[in-house]
């Protein structure tokens, strides 16, 4: 199933996210879409998972990235001067 958010009003202007989830390939891909190059500084996504998933491994446009936040579930991005994010999290069930 995919959730998706478009044109959220925020602080920054406009903000789009699309986030679904695969079983079968054990992930959970994000898609963050900011209005303006940089704004907001930085950005966070936190990835909520059913309990009987552990959250493995996030990539961030490809590039390795670390989860971070009190559940260990959220991904810090800087955003820099881009505007679109794909955020990538691998899960797996523990044994």
């Amino acid at each position: 199933k995919e959730i998706k958010i478009k044109q959220a009003p925020t602080r920054w202007g406009p903000v789009d996210l699309r986030m679904q989830a695969s079983q079968l390939k054990k992930n959970v891909i994000a898609h963050v879409g900011l209005s303006k190059m940089g704004a907001p500084a930085e950005i966070h996504v936190k990835f909520r998972l059913p309990t009987e998933y552990a959250l493995d491994s996030v990539s961030v446009n490809g590039q390795p990235a670390s989860f971070s936040g009190l559940h260990g579930d959220v991904v810090a991005i800087q955003t820099r001067s881009a505007r679109n994010f794909e955020i990538v999290a691998q899960f797996k069930q523990p044994a």
